[in-house]
């Protein structure tokens, strides 16, 4: 069994010596090293760094598209609350008027005493607290100036 050995390492060694006496006397060169960038971890590496720059931009794009669309939805949500609250004003009491406050909206006080076919007299008007200086609300339902 040691002959066997033997013959197979004398073998294997003689294969090396041979192998490498081709490749030397061969006289050709190792070929070049590959120039930077033509690896394949290279491109790999460079592909990333592309992928992951193309993904910031899209973050960065996207980030700035949702800050238009709250700051557009902000904006008709002020818009919206400036309406309501300038035609809430427009139908609270008109201006210089002394509203008495049984009668919504707006009824001016006495004197002079108001009947319903006047101008600054609303259809409809609401009488709160049994409170009628005028005497709107002839039947007492809380609704004066009704239309018939």
């Amino acid at each position: 069994m040691n002959a066997a050995r033997r013959q197979v390492t004398r073998t294997a060694v003689a294969a090396v010596a041979v192998a490498t006496l081709l490749l030397a006397g061969c006289g050709e060169e190792f070929p070049p090293p590959p120039e930077s960038g033509n690896t394949p971890g290279e491109r790999y590496r460079e592909e990333q760094r592309q992928q992951n720059e193309e993904a910031l931009a899209r973050a960065a794009r996207s980030d700035r598209a949702q800050q238009r669309r709250e700051r557009t939805l902000r904006l008709r949500r002020e818009r919206a609350a400036d309406r309501a609250e300038s035609e809430s004003r427009e139908s609270e009491e008109p201006s210089g008027e002394d509203c008495y406050p049984s009668y919504s909206p707006c009824v001016p006080a006495p004197p002079p005493d108001l009947n319903c076919d006047d101008e600054d007299v609303p259809a409809n008007v609401r009488v709160e607290d049994d409170d009628d200086p005028h005497g709107f609300d002839g039947n007492d339902d809380g609704i004066g100036c009704e239309s018939p």
